[in-house]
């Protein structure tokens, strides 16, 4: 019996969603229940999570769902402040959590320091460090990619692009990965809010310092913002954490992901190498296929909203579910295949309109710096474990925490 607005069946999502080896048949089945599903989420909220991808890409443009938590309801405000830490809620006034103009006046203020300039200029650098990376490992025995490839990659451009010194880098990037791992239980909550507190600290510290000294860096431009009074001194020390963050964590998934892709698929690798493939449709496919936000990004209903009749009730959480829209069969032809030449591919894992992301260009730069540089070392990677036993970190996004890989040597 098909259910009626406001009575949508409840699901209780695994606590281990995000760090499942294919959390995607279960998204499929919610997107087959209805294109909205009531669920419980891994700290025990309930949430709606919007299924298929019409509705998500309508989503990020709809201003009946905000980004901005002042629209929960009292409850929900409750919950939030007993189960995430004190720092995740201080976002509350980044860009990632507001709305026009607000929104609109953060997001500019940030973007000199994603000009495609600035992207461009890494582009020979990052290429030529994960060619150097991959040839430091061993071609018969496994490697793991996350640790001599993936994280060396991502800490060299997240230090880059805000200007963190090399001496630094290391211990930053330690208590950003800290921030946000997952706070399931009172010790690591603690542990978050810590580290915050010490990257807090850091940041305000190296904002200073490049007020009154100037660099080519993003903390150089949230420094100048500052000072001409686009941001207040607490916004522009969110959102320089908010962009530490974002200019790594995401990244690191993205590319763990897209190596244990191309590994578990060594048939579309040869497609690559043999038939010289796009490598800007293969970046796509694998940001498609399996990325850091399977779950989604988080809104709140300003008003009762429905879809189809699935109701979702005005304060609730809601969920833009990317990780299902990126599989869903109205959109994408044999959607759960990896298809490194596919052409049409609309897939939402860089959200979309006003929310699209800002740093999607370096995204995909770092990509296909790996891709050109796998090419480069001749080399077909595949998995050195069963998939099922690859461990996944602890955090608010989809990554994983290693990627057994070797190397044949690619079939001409």
């Amino acid at each position: 019996m098909a259910s009626s607005p406001g009575l949508l069946p409840q699901r209780e999502l695994p606590v281990d969603l995000l760090q499942l080896p294919d959390p995607y048949p279960l998204l499929a089945d919610l997107r087959a229940q209805a294109p909205v599903v009531r669920v419980t989420n891994r700290m025990g909220m309930d949430a709606y999570l919007i299924t298929r991808h019409e509705h998500v890409r309508d989503g990020f443009a709809d201003p009946r769902l905000s980004s901005d938590p002042q629209h929960a309801s009292r409850e929900l405000l409750a919950a939030m402040d007993v189960t995430m830490s004190r720092t995740v809620n201080a976002f509350a006034g980044t860009m990632v959590a507001t709305d026009p103009p607000t929104h609109s006046r953060l997001r500019r203020a940030v973007a000199p320091g994603f000009t495609s300039r600035r992207v461009q200029q890494l582009r020979g650098n990052l290429t030529e460090h994960a060619t150097q990376l991959l040839k430091e490992t061993p071609r018969e025995a496994p490697a793991d990619l996350v640790t001599q490839l993936v994280n060396p990659v991502t800490e060299q451009v997240a230090c880059d692009i805000m200007g963190l010194p090399a001496t630094d880098g290391a211990q930053v990037i330690a208590l950003m990965e800290q921030l946000v791992t997952a706070p399931a239980n009172a010790e690591l909550q603690a542990r978050a809010d810590a580290a915050g507190l010490e990257l807090a600290g850091f940041l305000s510290s190296m904002l200073r310092e490049r007020a009154s000294a100037p660099a080519q860096d993003l903390l150089s431009t949230l420094a100048a913002a500052q000072q001409q009074g686009q941001l207040s001194e607490q916004e522009t020390l969110l959102t320089a954490l908010l962009m530490l963050g974002s200019s790594l964590i995401n990244p690191r998934g993205a590319l763990g992901c897209a190596l244990l892709s191309l590994a578990r698929h060594p048939q579309e690798w040869h497609r690559v190498c043999a038939m010289g493939l796009s490598v800007s449709a293969a970046v796509e496919e694998l940001l498609r296929y399996d990325g850091p936000l399977a779950l989604g990004m988080v809104r709140y209903a300003e008003q009762d909203i429905e879809y189809e009749g699935s109701l979702i009730p005005q304060g609730s959480l809601a969920f833009l579910g990317i990780g299902s829209a990126n599989r869903d069969e109205r959109c994408f032809t044999d959607p759960d295949r990896l298809d490194l030449s596919r052409s049409s591919n609309p897939h939402l894992t860089f959200g979309h309109g006003i929310h699209h992301c800002l740093g999607a260009p370096l995204a995909r730069l770092q990509l296909e710096s790996i891709i050109k540089a796998l090419h480069l070392r001749d080399a077909t990677p595949t998995l050195a474990v069963p998939y099922q036993t690859v461990r996944w970190n602890e955090q608010v996004v989809r990554s994983p925490a290693e990627a057994p890989i070797q190397f044949a040597r690619t079939k001409e």
